[in-house]
């Protein structure tokens, strides 16, 4: 029952993750991406249904532009009932932040 749970977490953060991404690359200039690592831990969050979001997701996430300055940034992510990102909130994490392995 366990390793179902956690397929089941999988399946749903995997398509958060790529929501969120999608969300914040549309606002992006042309010649910078949005990417969120594959490996590192996401936070979910599920709020009650009379919140304007049914789900937040945090993590980690990198802009780069195309001249190939990458920044590492905390992300939050509002998903409504469907599963569809609503807004994405980018900030600088501060230098004590550890850094995440760029792969």
């Amino acid at each position: 029952m366990r390793i179902l749970s956690a397929l089941i977490l999988s399946a749903v953060l995997l398509r958060a993750n790529e929501a969120c991404r999608q969300h914040y690359q549309a606002q992006l200039p042309h010649g910078q991406t949005f990417r969120i690592p594959a490996r590192q831990k996401l936070l979910i969050e599920s709020r009650p249904a009379d919140s304007k979001a049914a789900q937040i997701l945090w993590g980690i996430g990198f802009v780069s532009q195309n001249a190939g300055a990458t920044e590492q940034r905390e992300f939050v992510c509002l998903l409504d009932a469907r599963g569809k990102a609503t807004a994405v909130y980018l900030k600088p994490l501060p230098p004590s932040a550890p850094s995440l392995a760029r792969r």
